[in-house]
C-alpha cells in the first residue's frame, strides 16, 4: 500500500512539475504579448500625433490655398479692369490720331527745295476750310 501511495505521490509531482513548466511558458508568453501590445500603444500614440500634425498641416495648406484663390481671383479682376482701360485708351488714341490727320489734312505747309546748289526755299502754305 505504500508503494502504491509513493508512485502516486512521484506521479504527482510529476505532474505538478509539468503544469509548472507549462503555466512558466504561458507567463511569458503573456508578457510577450503584453509587451507587443506597450509597443502597439506607443505606437498609435506616435501615428496619432503624426496624424494630428498632418491633419493641422493640410487646414494651414487649404487656408492658404483659399487666401492664393481669392488673390488670384482679385489679380484676374484687376488684369481685365487694366485691359479695358487699355483698351479705351487706345480707342481715344486712335481718335486722337484719325483728329490730327483730319487737322493736319485742313492745315498743311509744304516746304520745297530745287536741286540746284543756291537756289532759293520756297515754302507753300496751304489751307483748307472744307468742313467734313
Amino acid at each position: 500500500r505504500i508503494r502504491d501511495i509513493e508512485l502516486e505521490l512521484d506521479e504527482e509531482k510529476r505532474r505538478h512539475a509539468e503544469t509548472i513548466k507549462i503555466l512558466r511558458k504561458k507567463e511569458r508568453v503573456v508578457k510577450e504579448v503584453m509587451i507587443q501590445c506597450e509597443e502597439d500603444q506607443k505606437s498609435i500614440s506616435i501615428l496619432t500625433e503624426s496624424l494630428d500634425k498632418a491633419n493641422q498641416k493640410l487646414m494651414m495648406f487649404k487656408r492658404q490655398l483659399t487666401e492664393q484663390e481669392g488673390m488670384s481671383q482679385s489679380s484676374i479682376t484687376r488684369v481685365r479692369r487694366f485691359q479695358r482701360e487699355l483698351e479705351a485708351a487706345e480707342d481715344r488714341a486712335d481718335t486722337a490720331e484719325s483728329s490730327l490727320s483730319l487737322i493736319r489734312a485742313k492745315h498743311r505747309t509744304f516746304v520745297t527745295t530745287s536741286g540746284v546748289p543756291g537756289s532759293q526755299v520756297y515754302l507753300v502754305q496751304e489751307s483748307r476750310t472744307a468742313e467734313i
